[in-house]
This record gives C-alpha cells, structure tokens and sequence, in this order.
C-alpha cells in the first residue's frame, strides 16, 4: 500500500454515513480550538460525538512541524524547548499499555500504527516476537530504524502482524473508514498464517470525559479541543466504525488517564498539570482506582480503549 498523501477530512461524511450525526442534531460545542480559534467544532446532541472539519494535511507530520525534531524528540510548541526523554504521563501511559495488553503482546508481532519517538516499540520489544512502527514523521522514522526498530511510513501489506495498536492516532486521522480498512486488510492477510487471531487494539480520548461532558469546564474545553484532533469519539461511535469495517467481538473498557489531582487543578486553578504539582501529593494507586471506577459508572472517564478481533 503505497502512502498517498491526505489534506481533506472525511470526518463528517463518515459520521453522517454512519448515522453519528445529523445536520439537526449538531449544536456548536466551540468557536474553534486552543491553536486555530476560527475552526467551529460541533457536539452531536444525541450520539455525543464532537468532530470539526479541519485536517491539517500530512504535511504537519512529516515535518518538525508535527512536534518532533531531528532527533525524534518532542518539541514544546510553546517554548520550543526540547523535551529529552519521557515526560511522567507517557512513562504512566506506557506501563498501564503493556500491563493492561500484554496477552496481545507477548510472543506476537506487534506493529504500533503512529508510533511516535517509539517508547511504546521499545519495551515491546523485549516481550514481542517481532516489532514495527508505522509513522509519518520521518525524523521519528530515521531515528527508530538507525536504533534497529523497523518504522515505516505506511501500512505494508507483507508485513505479518498478530496485534495492530493504534494509541492516541486514530482521532488524528482524516479518514476514521480508511485507517481501519487498512489496519483490518492487514490483520486479515496475516491470520492465515498466524496461529493467533489478529487483534486490533485502539485507544482515544472520550468525547464524554468528565471535565467536558459533567462540569462543563470552560478552561479545559478551550485547551483539550486541537485542530489536529479530527473527532471526539464514544463508545457507541468507535465500535460502529469497527464494525463497520469487519472487525469482530469489539469491547470497550474505561481508562483514566488523569487522576483526580489533574480534575482538582482545572477546578480550582483553571489550568493543567494538577497531576504533577502540589496536588498530587492526594494521589495513590488505591485513589485513582476508586475514581476511575466512579467515573467508569457514568461513562466519564477522559479515555477509552477498544479491542476488536479479526477470525482466522
């Protein structure tokens, strides 16, 4: 499969395809987003979803553009300051990913789709048979294959893949239909010759987190909205798309990224960062599993992560 470069969403043409939304059910949900204040986003009143019509073309992930320098390395987009190694969230994020997934990882080729710098590729890699990125940013690209860990620009029909991860990337995608077609076709042509079925493991921001959906929090709508944040899905509207494509046995389950730290800081101080100040001194394991749960309840949590199945 070759890589053709995108620049147009299709967001909306999927979701009103797949009776997501409806032209009388939108209501504006922002005037536009924390880095592009004239791109109107929209809520669909009775699927929840919020989506907008901007897609900042490929372009931005190819180049240093997309967050990354040189070297691979995030980029602070404010002060252009390098960030040298994990930050606490990814290194948060990345043992929850391999604790919560590792039956789909361990001896099995893992193929990670917008990987990213690779942290994920890397501790995967000790456990996996085999590993591969996928990832626009070249700079990623060079620097993962330099180290020894293959990264590819697109998706490789030869490529033999048992699990198919997807962290935090669909909901850049122009096209929700397209890249799971792709990551379907793949997973299919390898279970003939695998002795697992190929699993598709997908995670993306809820559009009914709590901050957004429960308290309205108007500092944090302004800074979660991104314009390279196509749409906002839920667990009725990312199960639809995957199913729609092929995939089979689809779950949902409800992940907290953030813990209650993080809520109190936009409560009380109108800003982020909760988790890593003063107010984290609140949090424990015992803490954050309580919330999580709570929130779980009211299909609130600000994450939620799917697993969908591909038959032999």
């Amino acid at each position: 499969m070759a890589n053709e470069l995108s620049n147009e969403s299709k967001i909306r043409e999927e979701l009103t395809a797949l009776n997501l939304i409806a032209e009388s059910r939108l209501e504006l949900f922002s005037k536009g987003t924390r880095d592009k204040p004239d791109i109107p986003v929209f809520l669909d009143t009775s699927s929840a979803v919020i989506f907008h019509d901007f897609y900042p073309g490929d372009e931005f992930y190819l180049a240093t553009n997309g967050g990354f320098d040189s070297h691979g390395r995030t980029i602070d987009p404010k002060t252009g300051v390098t960030n040298a190694g994990m930050r606490f969230e990814q290194r948060e994020d990345l043992e929850r990913r391999i604790k919560a997934n590792l039956q789909f990882i361990a001896h099995r080729h893992v193929v990670d789709f917008g990987c990213g710098e690779g942290w994920f590729l890397r501790s995967a890699k000790s456990l996996a048979k085999s590993v591969c990125g996928i990832e626009l940013n070249t700079y990623c690209q060079e620097n993962l294959n330099r180290e020894g860990i293959e990264c590819l620009a697109d998706f490789s029909p030869g490529r033999m893949v048992d699990t198919l991860t997807m962290f935090h990337t669909l909901e850049h995608t122009p096209s929700q239909i397209k890249t799971l077609k792709k990551a379907y076709e793949l997973l299919s042509r390898s279970s003939t010759r695998s002795e697992v079925s190929g699993a598709v493991i997908i995670e993306v921001p809820h559009a009914r987190d709590f901050l957004l959906s429960k308290l309205g929090q108007e500092s944090f709508r302004k800074f979660t909205l991104r314009s390279d944040h196509c749409v906002l899905h839920t667990r009725e509207s990312l199960t639809r798309f995957m199913e729609y494509v092929g995939f089979k046995r689809v779950s949902i389950r409800s992940v907290q990224r953030y813990p209650l730290s993080n809520h109190l800081g936009w409560l009380s101080r109108n800003t982020s960062g909760g988790h890593t100040s003063d107010l984290s001194v609140l949090d424990s394991s015992i803490l954050h599993a309580s919330y999580e749960s709570a929130l779980a309840q009211v299909d609130a949590t600000d994450t939620i992560v799917a697993i969908g199945f591909v038959d032999k």
